[in-house]
């Protein structure tokens, strides 16, 4: 019998499995950093809250730290120094083709809190 050909034939149907083997990897390595840059703009949007209450300052802020991503960002803080501010941010994680539909319905969040450096009063 003749075998010429058969680790060609071998590879041609174990190369679609290990690609999305790859395509899977490299998805959950974008899911990483896409997280941590998520709960990067959530500390950055917090430190801009506790010296501002200017709601664009702090959005400007956590969409800077975490640029391409679609960020939404919530924003809650007192008036008093002393005072909790607290930021929330989330977004939907980038997609690769093909396993990109595993984490299709997925949201990134995270969040941050601080106490206010000073009161709106003062500032």
């Amino acid at each position: 019998m003749d075998e010429k050909g058969q680790s060609t034939v071998e590879f041609a149907l174990v190369l679609p499995v290990v690609l999305i083997l790859i395509l899977a990897l490299l998805q959950v390595a974008v899911l990483a950093r896409d997280q941590i840059m998520v709960l990067g703009a959530a500390r950055e949007g917090v430190r801009e809250a506790i010296v501002t209450p200017d709601q664009g300052a702090i959005t400007a802020a956590a969409r800077g730290a975490a640029p391409g991503l679609n960020l939404k960002v919530q924003v809650s803080r007192g008036t008093e120094r002393g005072d909790p501010a607290r930021v929330n941010v989330s977004a939907p994680p980038a997609k690769l083709p093909i396993v990109g539909e595993i984490v299709g319905g997925m949201t990134l969040k995270a969040s941050a809190t601080m106490r206010m450096e000073k009161s709106d009063s003062a500032a």
